[in-house]
């Protein structure tokens, strides 16, 4: 036998809110990400905004109380060429990172390609090329 149980609307506007709070949990995506000591965050698309505009979809990297930006160029098999990052997070099983662009694609860059940026970063490297078995990722220091 099915019991009915009466709620008002404010006990359903606290059951959305909360299953909504538990599922972003999950999953979050944070703005930044801190990886061997660097502040990496993506700035975010917005053209019209004289001081955002020139570095929109670029990674922002604080380190040593230095801010650089960075282009980023992939090479995969099915697409070459400058994105737009749109966001970037760390992966729930803690073994990466995954990067969406502005197109909505995702990729993944493993923990090693990771540290291997930060390093190449923290050595004021103004270009350079990791590369993988999936993608090959080019950053260019554009500030």
């Amino acid at each position: 036998m099915k019991k009915i149980i009466k709620l008002t609307e404010s006990d359903l506007i606290k059951i959305v809110k909360r299953v909504i709070s538990e599922s972003s949990n999950k999953s979050v995506i944070s703005e930044s990400i801190s990886v061997g000591g660097a502040q990496i965050s993506v700035v975010p698309i917005n053209w019209k905004d004289p001081k955002v505009g020139k570095y929109s979809g670029q990674l922002k990297v604080v380190y040593a109380g230095k801010t650089r930006y960075y282009k980023l160029t992939v090479d995969t098999a099915f697409y070459d060429g400058a994105v737009l990052i749109d966001k970037l997070w760390s992966n729930s099983d803690g073994k990466g990172y995954t990067v969406k662009d502005s197109t909505g694609k995702t990729f993944e860059v493993k923990t090693p390609q990771m540290n291997s940026i930060v390093k190449q970063i923290k050595e004021d490297i103004k270009n350079f090329t990791i590369q993988s078995s999936l993608a090959d990722l080019t950053l260019d220091r554009s500030a």
